[in-house]
């Protein structure tokens, strides 16, 4: 009996252990590794870059990575530290947070209030989606942690006319990607919104389903949230419609079209060089994010 007990603690034990509270985490150099996913020498890479760019006032950068967020939204895992962090000066805001948490294959760039204009949600899409996913996919960390950085700095350093075209052929092509990957949620979503309709009113079925709708835009999704209200109105008004054809005995078709965990546990190094705190930097809740 005893012997089985301890063997549920441990077990109990190595599982929870996994995760780290963001509560528990320190600011003490621009790389926290708590999975152990990176080696020493590539720490020290990525964090004399990081500092670097921080001595320069381009940005501060803190990349932190976990096993697990422990069932948090990685969105609310990042602000969480970013707020307690404060990272980025206190005058310019520029602050950046990467978060990975390599057992739940997610991730999360939230930049400070200050990078929000040069550094929008859908540029930060599109970096993570040529970047950050191929190499993750691949198991080549090390390489989608230093090329996402790189193609941040590269933006934000950029004229501001380049940067401006770069970020209105952002805006073009996130439109359909999108609404591609919207469109898998949209019948589960109003399947329910239905059923909401009908148990608490029209009005308040269909508020409720568009908030859905919002929240999957914004967080799962990792659109802004300009984009996530202009899909909540949508598909508000597209209800409303719906269920007024229906009413009238008409119909409208509907059609959709489709498209090796790492974890243990390790020590977080450091990149040497001294100290490293936060600013006083001050964060909005952009950004983006996703799964690979």
């Amino acid at each position: 009996m005893v012997k089985r007990f301890f063997c549920l603690f441990i077990g109990f034990w190595l599982l929870t252990a996994q995760a780290v509270v963001p509560e528990r985490l320190t600011l003490n150099a621009p790389v926290i590794d708590q999975a152990g996913l990176l080696t020493s020498s590539e720490n020290t890479q990525l964090s004399a870059m990081i500092r670097h760019w921080h001595q320069q006032g381009l940005m501060q950068a803190a990349v932190v990575i976990v096993d697990s967020t422990d069932g948090m939204a990685p969105f609310d895992y990042a602000m969480s530290l970013a707020e307690r962090w404060k990272l980025g000066s206190k005058q310019q805001d520029n602050g950046l947070l990467f978060l990975i948490a390599v057992g739940d294959r997610t991730y999360f760039i939230l930049p400070g209030y200050g990078l929000e204009g040069a550094l929008p949600d859908v540029s930060i899409k599109r970096i993570e989606r040529n970047q950050l996913v191929p190499s993750f996919k691949g198991g080549r960390y090390f390489q989608g942690i230093d090329q996402t950085l790189k193609a941040i700095a590269t933006q934000l350093e950029a004229d501001p006319e380049i940067r401006s075209q770069m970020i209105a052929e952002d805006k073009k092509d996130s439109q359909g990607d999108l609404l591609e990957e919207l469109l898998p949620f949209f019948i589960p979503i109003f399947i329910v919104t239905m059923v909401l309709r009908a148990v608490l009113g029209r009005f308040l079925g269909s508020l409720l389903g568009s908030g859905v709708v919002f929240g999957i835009t914004v967080w799962s999704v990792g659109a802004g949230i300009v984009a996530g209200l202009f899909f909540a109105l949508f598909f508000f008004v597209f209800v409303q419609f719906f269920s007024g054809m229906n009413r009238r005995g008409g119909g409208i078709p509907i059609i959709v079209s489709g498209r090796n965990d790492r974890g243990g546990f390790g020590g977080g190094g450091f990149g040497g060089g001294g100290g490293y705190s936060g600013g006083g930097g001050g964060f909005s809740g952009g950004g983006a994010g996703g799964s690979w």
